[in-house]
């Protein structure tokens, strides 16, 4: 059942909450930056999202799901008493019915009028250097971990959410060179081998198709794409998936059934 029974006591009512709608492969790195910037900025923040949680410090890596709302609750109300503020969720059905009913203390709005915060110099498969504007447009040299035009966008998009928020530009734009990368999107693998490994998220055609042509723009090297597929999927959806597939150099096709590409 949804939190209907503490919903005049839950903890996200003591909580701002910003709520990143799940699309493609870009909304869980948004969520993820978003968190990383508010915590740079000085707020405490938490992090939920069809993968799992982060909360209190403490990473909780499985799908929340609606029979363990309490104990989700109980999360948040630790997050709570340890000094939390906000929440931070990338927003499915199943997140949505697990807070339904309850209103947070505010939400962070997208603003009406975002702007550009970052801009791309060089983009290479090693990482980034791009251009950093200041809130008076003032620019500066910044090299980021961060691999692709789909991170930079996903960055750029939690940049003006945060901002937005009233946290201070000088101060948030300072926290970007100590940026991780983000899981599954583009996510690289470090085994000290001479070309880049990547693992990314993107599990249907349109996805794919997205991340074979940003794969292609960052190297000349080939391209050697590792995918599986959802069980319960269509021939028809087998099949775009394949087609998309063709754009890489190598395809080995997985047997098992899981969503990582």
């Amino acid at each position: 059942e949804p939190l209907q029974t503490s919903v005049h006591d839950h903890p996200l009512q003591r909580l701002d909450l910003c709520k990143i709608a799940r699309e493609g492969r870009v909304s869980a790195a948004t969520a993820s930056f978003v968190h990383a910037l508010l915590s740079g900025a000085g707020r405490r923040s938490a992090l939920l999202t069809p993968e799992g949680g982060l909360m209190a410090g403490r990473l909780f890596p499985h799908r929340p799901k609606i029979s363990e709302a309490f104990e989700w609750e109980r999360l948040l109300a630790t997050h709570v008493r340890s000094g939390g503020d906000c929440l931070i969720i990338e927003e499915d059905s199943e997140i949505r019915e697990l807070l339904a009913g309850v209103s947070p203390r505010s939400h962070l709005q997208v603003p009406t009028s975002p702007r550009a915060w970052i801009q791309a110099q060089a983009l290479h498969w090693r990482g980034s250097r791009l251009q950093v504007f200041s809130q008076d447009g003032t620019p500066r040299t910044a090299h980021l971990p961060l691999v692709g035009g789909s991170n930079l966008l996903a960055l750029d998009l939690a940049l003006n959410r945060v901002i937005h928020a009233g946290c201070c530009p000088t101060r948030t734009l300072a926290t970007l060179p100590s940026l991780d990368p983000p899981t599954g999107l583009l996510e690289p693998v470090h085994a000290g081998q001479p070309y880049g490994v990547f693992v990314d998220r993107a599990s249907c055609a349109a996805d794919l198709a997205e991340l074979l042509a940003e794969a292609r723009t960052l190297s000349g090297r080939r391209i050697v794409l590792v995918t599986g597929i959802h069980g319960n999927s269509t021939p028809e959806e087998r099949q775009a998936l394949g087609a998309a597939a063709a754009a890489a150099d190598e395809v080995v096709f997985t047997s098992d059934n899981g969503p990582w590409t």
